[in-house]
């Protein structure tokens, strides 16, 4: 099991019980948690946490090749309220998403103060696989798998039938009044998924009143963990580079950059990203020289590209700035234009004057102080008169 792929989860998060949330809703969630949660270790105070929708969709196992589906999703799970009572009656109301924000092929999720500060409280975690989860198809498989886990070190309560219904968000659901139903649709199905593709195996036995189903109790047991490589000595790993693309990227290191582990971690990026992506993320955490290179460019895969992001933030703020010039320069182009529409329409009135009107500017032109006339065009006063003439009529 991968550690960079343990997620631990605000137990209050767990128990979401409306009945709209989907499969695909609960895995993207989940991602959104574990990338907060690794982010929010370097900073306690940060609110909001960028995705690329690619790699969003990828982990989450949204195949559509549209973003809509993602929006969608991300829509249903800020709309999900809820709700936490103390031992002491205080309660407390807020969503599961509190701001989303989609800057080009980027999207900014702001999550709420409870569920930032459930994910630094160490206390208050469930440890979750997102691989596991990822790998579960059903969304009870999911709820099920979710609640064993919170309960992994301890026994799991007890549950009455209407409480377990409530628990799955089918408590309105008129086709399972019938427990026979919930047991047939629900129950076995996500067991099976449960016991064949994660790391537990979970079981369950009924209570009865008479004939009639009253309560549900689960029973969890871990699988014994698979045995797992561990590269003891990388220094002492023959690496074999697989492609130009590779070479090229540990040209771009500098001196002193341990080679055969980032030999190992480049190849595994390459596998799902573009040479291109990684060389301008090199290049990107380079140019900040942080101080392990390393872990700064594998967040920076993780968190969607920084130097993408920062090439969009470029691209959208040149945008906006020629948007601006172009607005600006239209808007001279038009007062120009009524200006010297204007100016014909003068010269036009100038040049067809009739003997009367002639006479009447000439005597206005005559009664004018002589600084004025010596100093300005015969012509120019003439036509200002004119202008302010056919403006006034």
């Amino acid at each position: 099991m991968n550690k960079n792929n343990i997620l631990k989860k605000p137990n209050q998060t767990i128990m979401i019980t409306n009945k709209e949330i989907t499969s695909i809703q609960r895995k993207t969630y989940n991602i959104i948690l574990f990338q907060a949660q690794q982010e929010l270790k370097t900073n306690n105070n940060q609110t909001s946490f960028l995705f690329q929708f690619s790699e969003l969709k990828k982990m989450a196992g949204i195949k559509a090749t549209d973003n809509w589906h993602l929006k969608k999703d991300i829509d249903a799970l800020s709309d999900i309220k809820i709700e936490t009572i103390k031992n002491n009656g205080d309660w407390e109301f807020f969503r599961l998403i509190s701001y989303v924000n989609k800057v080009g092929d980027f999207i900014k999720i702001e999550l709420p103060e409870p569920i930032r500060i459930a994910l630094i409280n160490n206390s208050y975690y469930t440890t979750l696989d997102l691989m596991i989860i990822k790998s579960l198809t059903g969304k009870y498989a999911i709820i099920l798998y979710e609640m064993a886990i919170r309960y992994l070190k301890v026994e799991i309560p007890i549950l009455s039938v209407e409480d377990f219904k409530k628990f799955l968000g089918i408590d309105n659901v008129e086709t399972y009044n019938n427990f026979g139903e919930i047991k047939r649709k629900i129950i076995e199905p996500a067991i099976k998924e449960i016991n064949e593709k994660t790391d537990i195996n979970l079981d369950y036995e009924l209570k009865f009143v008479g004939r009639k189903t009253t309560h549900i109790k689960f029973k969890i047991t871990k699988k014994e963990p698979n045995k797992q490589i561990e590269f003891k000595n990388l220094e002492n790993e023959k690496i074999i580079l697989e492609n130009n693309d590779l070479e090229k990227l540990l040209e771009l290191l500098p001196s002193g950059e341990p080679l055969n582990i980032w030999k190992i971690k480049m190849n595994e990026a390459l596998k799902n990203h573009s040479f291109e992506m990684l060389k301008g993320d090199l290049i990107y955490a380079t140019k900040h020289k942080p101080t392990n290179l390393l872990n700064y460019f594998e967040k920076s895969i993780k968190n969607g590209h920084f130097s993408a992001y920062e090439e969009a933030k470029k691209k959208a703020r040149e945008q906006a700035k020629q948007n601006k010039l172009d607005k600006e320069l239209k808007l001279k182009q038009e007062k120009e234009k009524l200006e010297q529409e204007q100016i014909n329409k003068i010269n036009e009135k100038y040049n067809n004057l009739s003997l009367i009107e002639l006479e009447y500017f000439e005597n206005k032109y005559n009664l004018l102080p002589e600084n004025i006339k010596n100093s300005v065009p015969k012509e120019f006063l003439i036509k200002a008169m004119i202008k302010e003439f056919f403006e006034k009529k």
